[in-house]
């Protein structure tokens, strides 16, 4: 069966439960795609249905596992760092054994270490 648009879903209520199905173009979405989507909206309907005047902001549409693998283990981006030094005194470092290291670069424009070290000595 080919699906007429890239992700519908279908709603309705059958004896007082709701009850729904999402079509897909199976091109665009793999079956687990679709099946963490599922449970997306099945959290936050259960959550909806559980309190009528929660706020739209504060209804949860990840699990707690999923939220705390997307905050802590994707995010894996803690680094140890001497805890007797300043921020300057670590960029100090850094500038003299890397001065032409890239250390900014915005739009077109690119600073290195040492040059971005100089402007901040002036």
């Amino acid at each position: 069966r080919t699906a007429h648009f890239d992700l519908t879903l279908s709603l309705s209520e059958v004896d007082g439960r709701l009850s729904g199905g999402l079509e897909y173009a199976s091109d665009l979405f793999d079956a687990a795609t679709i099946e963490r989507l599922a449970g997306h909206l099945q959290l936050l309907l259960v959550a909806m249905a559980g309190d009528a005047n929660q706020r739209i902001s504060q209804l949860p549409l990840l699990s707690d596992s999923e939220r705390q693998q997307l905050l802590v283990g994707f995010n894996a981006t803690q680094a140890h760092y001497p805890q007797d030094q300043l921020i300057q005194q670590l960029f100090e470092a850094q500038a003299a054994a890397n001065p032409e290291a890239i250390a900014v670069v915005y739009e077109e424009t690119s600073v290195s270490y040492g040059e971005l070290n100089a402007r901040a000595n002036r």
